[in-house]
């Protein structure tokens, strides 16, 4: 007859082969991927699995360690994530380090009735190749967990080979920013506007869909560069960047063309909406103030399919309507059909 504490044993040891095995197997999974929000998902459901808990918070830090991004799946009906404690936690999250937190905890719990349910919380930092915080795990436990070295090392081991993978994954989309992004204003950069304005008008032409393209040039720049310096040049340029951001839709995309000139593409819009939008863009800047004195905009709009079919044609056209614009007094939004109408 075999012995209990023999049976147990090998039970143990292959209750720890299989969570290694998951280990191996997610940690395959999360280095493969590309996509952040992709990864973000498979470390936390990873997690779950290996740590056996019913209620889990994936929190990104910054480089200043605050959080910037969450992915919950949290146990149902959990009064927790509402807890004033719970805000206290996640504002000292990246300090407070690895550790397990009874609940109710001295510090963070001193007002809490202990509705929240919980017995403790697990916080387990991910860590970068220079010790900084990228990323806690904050596990939820309903009960006091049975711990054991192998548990704690799978779960130490689950932790800094997906730190790994999830640091490489975060300097690649850096990389792929710069690539795309304008340095000065954070908008995208021409580059990335002509590959995404082709990308557009492709759709457009497998399907019945709209897009406008508006074309904006801050008035009379040089005089303000030559008149206040280049660095107050670069401010009204940096302040546009806020304001464009704040006015335009969430399928929009706002680039700096070059210089003092931007361009917008609007997917599914029509010559309507794209007028209402330029106008609101336009007023924002009028009515925004900047360094030493006023900055206006003149902006020329196109619209595919109204006025044509063709990309470079599209660009010429909302160009003339901007140049229209600024010939016609600055400060005011022209359309491509009113030129076309008027020659």
């Amino acid at each position: 007859m075999e012995h209990p504490e023999m049976m147990n044993k090998y039970k143990e040891l292959l209750k720890i082969n299989e969570k290694l095995t998951q280990l191996h197997w997610i940690v395959a999974q999360v280095a493969g991927e590309n996509d952040l929000n992709t990864m973000h998902n498979l470390i936390l459901n990873g997690f779950m699995q290996i740590a056996e808990v019913p209620g889990c918070h994936f929190i990104i830090l910054d480089d200043n360690g605050q959080p910037i991004h969450m992915v919950k799946r949290s146990i149902n009906d959990n009064p927790f994530i509402s807890c004033a404690a719970y805000q206290k936690i996640l504002k000292h999250v990246n300090t407070i380090g690895l550790q397990d937190l009874f609940l109710p905890d001295t510090h963070f719990c001193r007002d809490c009735q202990g509705e929240c349910g919980l017995a403790m919380l697990q916080i387990l930092p991910l860590y970068n190749k220079h010790g900084n915080p990228l990323a806690v795990l904050l596990a939820q436990h309903q009960n006091h967990p049975k711990k054991s070295e192998e548990t704690q090392m799978i779960l130490e081991l689950f932790t800094i080979q997906v730190s790994l993978a999830l640091e490489n994954a975060m300097l690649n989309k850096k990389f792929e920013n710069l690539s795309i992004t304008d340095a000065l204003t954070g908008l995208y950069n021409h580059r990335y506007f002509a590959e995404r304005l082709q990308k557009e008008i492709n759709l457009c032409s497998f399907m019945p869909k709209q897009l406008c393209l508006i074309m904006l040039d801050v008035d009379r720049f040089k005089n303000y560069n030559d008149s206040f310096g280049h660095p107050a040049g670069d401010q009204v340029l940096k302040i546009m960047s806020r304001i464009f951001i704040k006015n335009i839709g969430p399928k929009d995309v706002v680039a700096r063309y070059g210089g003092e000139e931007f361009a917008f593409i609007l997917p599914d819009t029509t010559l309507q909406e794209s007028i209402y939008r330029a106008e609101k863009i336009r007023f924002a800047v009028e009515n925004t103030e900047f360094p030493y004195r006023p900055v206006t905009a003149s902006l020329g709009i196109a619209h595919y399919p109204a006025h044509t079919l063709q990309i470079n044609e599209l660009l010429q056209l909302a160009d003339k309507a901007l140049y229209q614009a600024k010939a016609a007094g600055r400060n005011r939004v022209v359309v491509a059909s009113e030129i076309v109408d008027g020659s």
